[in-house]
């Protein structure tokens, strides 16, 4: 991939440390970790990354070190049954922290028959969100507008995110329609 850094100005400079000047690889060992709980009315997740911290020694002409600092998530949200049956409001809170910021996402979806929604977000001192999806039996799609309200602005529109996700429902214990006892009729 080529990354051409744009030309000094008030906001660019010329060159940025992050960016390699030449072909570097590395590899480094590394875990992260999560947990994810739900019930019919909230749910609350928490998930911590790069927990062993590793560092990477690039060797390319010059040794440099490169630390992956641990980052902290945490996120939560409710369902409010709204007096239309149709409606529900999903209001949630995202926080995401490491060593070198600290980012709170705040954002409300409005469903329409638990199946069809549209949201704003707002992610703290950096961009507003527009959100629409689709939730259909397991599969949901959705799409979502990131625009910046920061200092960026100058440099960018904004951007866009597209998903499309699957869920299995795990739940070992439900009784089916056709389980049967004996081992000898599947």
């Amino acid at each position: 991939m080529d990354i051409t850094p744009p030309e000094p100005d008030d906001i660019h400079e010329g060159t940025d440390e992050g960016l390699p000047a030449s072909d570097v690889k590395t590899t480094a060992m590394d875990f992260s970790l999560g947990f994810f709980y739900t019930r019919k009315q909230w749910y609350a997740g928490l998930s911590v990354t790069h927990i062993l911290e590793p560092e990477m020694k690039e060797k390319e002409g010059e040794t440099r070190i490169t630390y992956l600092t641990r980052g902290y998530y945490l996120m939560g949200g409710y369902n409010i049954q709204l007096d239309n049956p149709l409606l529900e409001l999903r209001p949630s809170v995202f926080v995401k922290s490491s060593i070198l910021m600290t980012q709170i996402d705040v954002s409300a979806r409005l469903f329409f028959a638990k199946m069809l929604y549209g949201g704003l977000g707002w992610r703290y001192g950096d961009a507003g969100i527009v959100m629409l999806g689709a939730h259909i039996k397991s599969f949901q799609a959705g799409y979502a507008y990131d625009f910046p309200i920061s200092a960026i602005r100058k440099g960018t529109t904004g951007s866009h995110e597209v998903f499309l996700k699957y869920s299995v429902d795990l739940d070992l214990n439900k009784k089916t329609k056709n389980q049967y006892k004996s081992v000898r009729i599947l």
